[in-house]
């Protein structure tokens, strides 16, 4: 009878558990937004002119402002950036680095810029994508920067536009 009565007390602990986590994830909503982004970036004509140009980027917008204190999930399904907005020196090159905080995600070695106008180049390391969600997650900025070099002769302006897909799970209560 003491046995029956302890399994029976374990049976009810487990049930009771694991009903509150079920009951939990019926309150939890999933929705996906888009964020983007872009980092301005303005060459001096010269050799090797130092680049060094960023933006912050965070999930607050319209779609995620009245989740934020219950966000409990951020995954990226894609994170993809291109050149825009060209304008200079049709021949100027750099070479540079794209960077999340202090992780590179690509590097481009004597690229002219205006050919790279428009191609859409995406970042598809799982431990870098999941870092960047997690601190996104957490309410955190992510610095996106571009570092390098230039040389052209008249400079050149352009922006990078930073686009992040993301699947968000909060608590709907």
């Amino acid at each position: 009878m003491k046995n029956l009565i302890k399994n029976l007390t374990v049976l009810l602990l487990f049930v009771g558990y694991t009903s509150c986590d079920e009951l939990d994830k019926l309150t939890d909503v999933d929705f996906n937004t888009t964020v983007t982004e872009r980092i301005i970036v303005n060459v001096d004509g010269g050799v090797d002119v130092l680049l060094n140009s960023n933006v912050l980027v965070n999930i607050d917008n319209e779609d995620t402002h009245d989740y934020l204190s219950k966000i409990e999930k951020v995954e990226i399904n894609s994170l993809d950036y291109k050149v825009i907005n060209f304008f200079g020196d049709n021949v100027g090159v750099i070479t540079a680095d794209l960077i999340a905080d202090s992780a590179i995600l690509d590097t481009h070695t004597a690229v002219t810029v205006f050919n790279e106008v428009g191609v859409i180049y995406s970042i598809v390391d799982t431990a870098t994508l999941n870092t960047i969600a997690n601190k996104l997650k957490n309410g955190g900025n992510v610095n996106f920067a571009i570092n390098g070099i230039s040389t052209c002769e008249g400079g050149m302006n352009f922006e990078i536009e930073i686009t992040l897909n993301l699947t968000i799970t909060a608590d709907a209560l």
